[in-house]
């Protein structure tokens, strides 16, 4: 069996099995799952659910009647016929229990022939730099992993949970492809930062061209460099944007770089890069700022932000820090 540490957050069968544990544990409606095995399962007991409540009931004197006409009758003809009684729930959920062995075979031939995930790269709380088998080169971003899916001539496949800077080598020859959350990129060869983050997908394309579709290829949008998109949890495809390069790859030298941003978003940044929380105030949050910040220690961060802010941050516990106003 994997090891879960090989199976990414974003595999879906891992995903289906949360959604399913939280049925069980009452956290969250059967119906609400939106895959379409559970779906038919749902389908099929409120099909039995109904069937049963069409049936008719007689009483027992109609019953006993009837079979007292069918065994006296006067002709050699009338006989009782005796024929095999059976429930249309049970049968609706005899087929669904076919689907669920159906499913499960699948999902386990699937394992079978197809291997778990392999952790390629781990950044924990320093930018790690990964070189691939074809020359392509990945920059991942602190509290950032990597993961190998497929690798042949004509398919390499990864799994990213974080954010990290590909540099893929053209090859007209194979498809280069990446599954960040709710979305996927398919390319030959380009430069682009692909993050999983806040729910969503985000790519920002600096080189060449791409494909970006939704992990399960329902929608897809083309993007040409200087071009962004974002994929939501819930496989809306956002408008495509543009957006200046040195703010998305300024974290690979170390810097935060930001144009006109809410504190916000500053704050968000700072959190996923150091693994910390942060707690400012609310007027304090909707503040724009520029400039940039360096990336080096969470102190030397927020000690150069809460100048800025005219305020400190002040360490509450090894992972949380306060902002205060100064008088």
């Amino acid at each position: 069996m994997a090891d879960l540490k090989n199976i990414p957050d974003n595999d879906p069968d891992l995903k289906l099995a949360r959604q399913y544990g939280k049925v069980l544990t009452g956290e969250q409606e059967i119906q609400d799952i939106q895959d379409p095995m559970f779906r038919m399962l749902v389908q099929a007991r409120d099909a039995a659910n109904e069937s049963e409540a069409d049936i008719p009931l007689g009483s027992a004197d109609s019953s006993w009647q009837q079979i007292e006409r069918n065994i006296n009758g006067d002709s050699e003809t009338d006989r009782a016929v005796i024929r095999p009684i059976s429930s249309a729930k049970r049968w609706y959920w005899a087929a669904a229990a076919v689907v669920l062995i159906a499913f499960g075979s699948l999902f386990l031939l699937r394992h079978a022939v197809d291997p778990a995930p392999q952790l390629l790269a781990e950044s924990g709380s320093a930018i790690s730099v990964v070189e691939l088998a074809d020359g392509s080169s990945v920059t991942l971003r602190p509290n950032s992993r990597l993961y190998e899916v497929t690798s042949t001539d004509h398919l390499q496949s990864y799994s990213l949970n974080g954010e990290a800077l590909f540099e893929v080598e053209s090859n007209q020859d194979r498809t280069f492809s990446v599954e960040a959350g709710p979305g996927r990129v398919v390319v030959t060869g380009t430069r682009f930062n692909l993050s999983d983050r806040d729910e969503r997908s985000t790519i920002h394309l600096l080189e060449g061209s791409v494909i970006f579709e939704t992990a399960d290829m329902t929608r897809s949008i083309s993007l040409n460099a200087g071009e962004g998109a974002a994929i939501r949890s819930d496989y809306t495809l956002d408008e495509p944007f543009t957006f200046e390069p040195e703010e998305i790859t300024g974290w690979t030298e170390s810097r935060l770089i930001f144009r006109d941003r809410p504190v916000a978003e500053i704050v968000s940044e700072l959190e996923f890069h150091y693994n910390i929380t942060i707690r400012v105030d609310d007027e304090s949050e909707q503040i724009a700022l520029g400039g940039s910040v360096a990336l080096e220690t969470p102190e030397q961060s927020l000690q150069d932000l809460g100048t800025v802010l005219g305020g400190e941050f002040i360490q509450v516990d090894d992972q949380t820090y306060q902002f205060r106003p100064l008088p």
